[in-house]
């Protein structure tokens, strides 16, 4: 299905691209996120480098982190771009479930919004954009443990961790995450004592965020692949009780919604499978604020 004019807005304002979607495109959103330019030989060398690993699930040869990231990249814009996913294009990675907590719950405030954990440059960038047309943030910051060459190169960019946030407290009127909890210690599982790390990011959250200021976080619980609707309620009221612990109020928590039809940017760092065929199972959105 083509891509209409406002479909393409969006396209544009992550990526770059403003002529078609096509092979041109996807190549200046490459080397836009990664911050390189590349003479035809030489992006035509890449481009069958990194989708020959891509397609082999890995590389006879070490993968540098540099490396990891551009097939990551390539493999999410080739959704956009040649994978029939036009039809997804006006939205951002997992817009729907951020937009709609922002509509019934959010209000639009300025100040600066807050990404914590970026798998790559296209969801920091495609972050920048959702920041400022869904939450009205005047500026943006992204902060993750790890940041390749190409992440670094970004104004937004900020080497660090979540559990030791390098900022002011109250001076963040947005925190944002996606998918972070399962990566520090299990939230989802007892005792609490394996999720320690959790409890300090959300200390560290509650700490950061301005008084009005809100939560936006899509999580999930690890470990199982197939969920009891009592692990999720057990997860929530442990993901509400740690937020409110940490100084945030007014939990709210909801099984994530199925956007199939809803529309997205994919992010092939992340698996959207169950985006597409189903509703979606073991994953909670949450909002809070500070009063």
């Amino acid at each position: 299905m083509p891509a209409t004019p406002n479909q393409l807005s969006i396209v544009e304002s992550v990526l770059g691209v403003d002529r078609s979607i096509g092979p041109e495109g996807l190549r200046i959103a490459f080397e836009g996120l990664m911050g390189t330019k590349m003479t035809d030989a030489e992006y035509a060398s890449k481009y069958q480098e990194l989708t020959t690993i891509a397609r082999l699930g890995g590389s006879p040869f070490p993968i540098t982190q540099e490396t990891e990231e551009a097939v990551t990249v390539l493999d999410s814009l080739e959704d956009v771009f040649f994978r029939d996913e036009q039809r997804n294009a006006n939205n951002l990675v997992d817009w729907p479930s951020y937009q709609s907590m922002m509509e019934e719950h959010g209000r639009k405030i300025g100040g600066t919004a807050l990404l914590i954990g970026s798998i790559s440059t296209l969801s920091s960038r495609a972050f920048e954009v959702l920041a400022a047309e869904v939450y009205g943030a005047d500026s943006a910051i992204v902060i993750d443990i790890v940041g390749s060459d190409a992440k670094k190169a970004q104004g937004t960019f900020v080497l660090g961790s979540g559990t030791e946030l390098p900022f002011a407290s109250e001076s963040i009127s947005y925190v944002h995450t996606n998918r972070l909890l399962h990566m520090l210690e299990e939230p989802g599982k007892i005792p609490t004592t394996k999720w320690s790390a959790a409890l300090q990011l959300f200390r560290e959250i509650g700490r950061v965020v301005k008084p009005e200021g809100q939560v936006f976080m899509q999580e999930t619980l690890p470990g199982q692949e197939r969920f009891r609707e009592a692990d999720m309620h057990r997860f929530a009221k442990i993901v509400r009780g740690g937020l409110l612990q940490g100084g945030l109020d007014d939990v709210v928590t909801r099984p994530s919604r199925d956007p199939v039809g809803m529309g997205y940017l994919s992010d092939r760092s992340r698996d959207f499978s169950t985006y597409r065929t189903q509703a979606m199972h073991g994953i909670i959105d949450v909002f809070a604020q500070k009063n």
